[in-house]
């Protein structure tokens, strides 16, 4: 009896890390569950999981509390994924992002893919494979990047990398400088010291005059 009420407590704990809140709202805000293609109006009180979409449109924004009490603020016209606001640990996220390296397919050239868990704007997402209108992922990659803008700002760095190694599909339409200097400055803030290190060595050889060199050899 004893192991089973244990085993319960700690079913219990796993979930609620797993679970985000709302706690306020302005405008509509609208949530997709897993692998549901349909985004909805969020209900009051539902509880999100690390694995829910949360979208913002314009004129509209919410409170979303994590289980550890810590707030991420989402802004207008932004999206973010349940796991980009999860807390790890440096080897937690190291597990997921060797997941993500082995499993990442690159889109076939000159036809930009849907990430898993990309939207359209006025309807379902398409199939990892389908080629999506320019204009849908135009918007698409707006509302990824103001999620981004937003993890960097409130300082969500596992969620910063997660976001933007999600967002690397698209880095020919895309700053790329300034997605690897956000991404070094999040391997620094998550002490990930080689990761950090390798990155910084690719950076200067590919942009041996960025103007980000002198604030990435001020990172310690």
């Amino acid at each position: 009896m004893r192991l089973i009420i244990v085993f319960m407590i700690c079913s219990l704990a796993l979930a609620n890390e797993n679970e985000f809140k709302i706690i306020e709202r302005e405008g509509e805000i609208f949530i997709r569950h897993g692998i549901e293609n349909d985004w909805r109006i969020y209900q009051a009180s539902e509880m999100l999981k690390e694995n829910d979409w949360i979208q913002s449109g314009a004129n509209s924004s919410a409170k979303i509390e994590r289980h550890d009490g810590k707030i991420f603020i989402l802004p207008e016209n932004t999206i973010i994924e349940g796991m980009e606001l999860k807390n790890y640990t440096s080897s937690e996220l190291l597990l997921i992002l060797t997941s993500i390296e082995i499993s990442n397919i690159p889109p076939q050239k000159g036809k930009p893919i849907a990430p898993s868990g990309a939207y359209i704007i006025h309807g379902n997402r398409p199939t990892d494979s389908a080629t999506i209108d320019s204009v849908e992922v135009n918007q698409y990659l707006e509302y990824e990047m103001n999620g981004l803008d937003a993890l960097c700002e409130q300082s969500f760095w596992a969620g910063v990398i997660l976001k933007i190694f999600k967002l690397k599909k698209f880095e020919k339409m895309l700053d790329h400088e300034s997605l690897e200097y956000n991404l070094l400055v999040a391997y620094n803030k998550m002490n990930l010291v080689r990761r950090f290190n390798e990155a910084k060595e690719r950076f200067i050889k590919k942009y041996p005059n960025s103007e980000y060199i002198e604030q990435i050899n001020g990172l310690r």
